[in-house]
């Protein structure tokens, strides 16, 4: 029995919206996604504009964003720690064409640069700014970003 008509021309439609929508697309953290994170850490507008061109804000409310989003991403531990389990699933899931041997350079350099940290300042927005530097900053240097 053919298909409807209706069919031959939905189906193929949907699977293309699926395939070019960046939330359904598991590939470079897209901006749709850092605007969704954005709006949910109440972000203003100049820093989440810096985070949408792949940025880290220097700002003080930039760098609270910083906190904001790598905890709901799941980078650092509960106690504001450098999760650094965390940090290579998100690089892996949201940077997926990054070589694997450079994601794991990345995380093994920031995380310790993050131990080099006092504790006292783990949990702090520029805690959060510096593990946010050092990722984007790793990954500049090695051309994957």
């Amino acid at each position: 029995m053919p298909l409807p008509r209706i069919a031959v021309v939905v189906v193929p439609f949907v699977i293309f919206l699926v395939l070019t929508t960046p939330d359904y697309v598991s590939a470079r953290f897209t901006t749709v996604q850092i605007e969704a994170l954005g709006r949910a850490c109440h972000a203003s507008a100049a820093d989440l504009a810096v985070a949408k061109a792949y940025q880290v804000p220097t700002t003080q409310s930039g760098k609270c964003l910083m906190k904001c989003m790598i905890n709901k991403l799941k980078l650092l531990n509960i106690d504001g720690t450098y999760n650094k389990k965390g940090v290579e699933l998100a690089l892996k899931q949201y940077w997926p064409e990054w070589p694997l041997d450079k994601i794991l350079l990345i995380n093994s350099k920031c995380f310790d640069e993050s131990k080099r940290v006092p504790l006292a300042k783990a949990a702090t927005c520029d805690y959060a700014y510096e593990v946010m530097a050092c990722i984007n900053t790793q990954a500049k240097e090695l051309n994957i970003l």
